[in-house]
C-alpha cells in the first residue's frame, strides 16, 4: 500500500542505494515537475528514505523549498528499487553507467536470469557474467559509461584488454564518438593490425591521425579509413590507383566503385546528372572503362 503526505525535505535522507540518476540533472526534473503536475516525483519509505527523486529533491533544496509531497511507499526494498529503475527508465531514460549500477544492486535480490527477464535493461545477462558487470564500474570507465562514448560489448573487450592497450583505447573513445558497429570493426582491426606489427594499440591509433582527426567535424569516417589501410596496406594501394583511374575516365558526376576486395570484376555506377540524356552521355563514356587492377 501506498499514500502521499507532505514531508519536511530536511528530514529525507536520500539513500544512495536507490539513486539511479548519474549524474544528477535537478533542471530536467523541475521541467518535468512543469509538465506533468500531480506526478509523484518524491518517493520515499516508510523511514523517509528516498526511494526515486533524488534529481527532483535537489532542485527543490537549491529553490529553498522547505515541504513538498511525496508518495509513500510500504513495500520492500527489492520492489522500490525495481520501481526506481522503471520510474527512471521512462521518465527521463537511463543510460549504460545506470543500468549496470542498477544490475549490481539488484543482484542481492535475484539471479541475473531473473533481472534479464524482469527489467528491460538491454544488456546479455548470463550466470557466468556478474563478474565481469561489476568489474565494468570500476572509476575509469564512468566519464564513457555516462557520455554513452562505448557500448556494452565495446566496453567487455576494453576490460579484457592488456592495460597499456586499455588506456589507449579510453582516450582513443573519449575524444572521438562512434556508433556501437563501429566501435566493434576498430577493436576487430586493431586486434589483427596488432597479431601482425606486434604494435601496441597506441601507436595503431596514432598512426590513424586521430587526434588531429578528432577536432574535425564527423572525423569517424576518415579514421576507419585510416584504420583500414593499415589493416590491409596492399589493398588500399590498389583502391587508390583504381579510383584513379576510374576518375580520369567517367569524370566528377560518376562514381565507379568496385566489388569489395576486388573478388568479383563486377561494379557498381553511381552518376549524377542533370537528366536522362546527361546519364546516357555518360554511360557512353564509360562503355570503354576497362580496369584491371593489380592483385593486392
Amino acid at each position: 500500500m501506498s499514500a502521499t503526505r507532505t514531508i519536511v525535505l530536511a528530514d529525507v535522507s536520500p539513500d544512495p542505494f536507490f539513486r539511479l540518476s548519474f549524474p544528477l540533472q535537478p533542471g530536467l526534473w523541475s521541467d518535468l515537475a512543469r509538465r506533468l503536475p500531480g506526478f509523484p516525483l518524491l518517493i520515499i519509505d516508510q523511514n523517509d528514505r528516498l526511494i526515486f527523486g533524488h534529481d527532483y529533491l535537489l532542485h527543490l533544496r537549491r529553490s529553498a523549498v522547505r515541504t513538498a509531497p511525496a508518495l509513500v511507499s510500504a513495500e520492500t526494498d527489492e520492489k522500490n528499487l525495481g520501481l526506481a529503475f522503471q520510474l527512471k527508465l521512462k521518465l527521463a531514460g537511463i543510460n549504460l553507467f545506470e543500468k549496470l549500477t542498477f544490475i549490481c544492486k539488484y543482484m542481492q535480490f535475484a539471479s541475473l536470469a531473473k533481472i534479464q527477464q524482469a527489467f528491460p535493461t538491454g544488456i546479455p545477462l548470463n550466470e557466468t557474467n556478474g563478474d565481469e558487470i561489476l568489474r565494468l564500474l570500476h572509476p575509469r570507465y564512468k566519464a564513457l559509461l555516462i557520455a554513452g562514448r562505448i557500448g556494452f560489448r565495446t566496453l567487455l573487450e576494453i576490460s579484457r584488454t592488456a592495460p597499456d592497450d586499455r588506456d589507449s583505447l579510453l582516450v582513443f573513445f573519449s575524444q572521438v564518438r562512434f556508433n556501437e558497429n563501429q566501435q566493434g570493426k576498430i577493436l576487430e582491426m586493431l586486434k589483427e593490425i596488432q597479431v601482425r606489427d606486434c604494435d601496441a594499440y597506441g601507436a595503431i591509433l596514432e598512426r590513424t591521425s586521430f587526434s588531429t582527426l578528432g577536432q574535425r567535424e564527423m572525423p569517424q569516417k576518415q579514421i576507419l579509413d585510416g584504420l583500414s589501410r593499415i589493416r590491409f596496406p596492399a589493398f588500399s594501394q590498389t583502391l587508390d590507383v583504381w579510383r584513379e583511374m576510374a576518375q580520369k575516365r567517367c569524370g566528377s558526376r560518376c562514381d565507379l566503385t568496385p566489388h569489395p576486395y576486388f573478388e568479383k570484376k563486377e561494379v557498381q555506377l553511381t552518376i549524377r546528372c542533370r537528366d536522362l540524356q546527361e546519364a546516357l552521355q555518360i554511360i557512353e563514356k564509360c562503355k570503354n572503362l576497362i580496369v584491371e587492377p593489380e592483385s593486392p
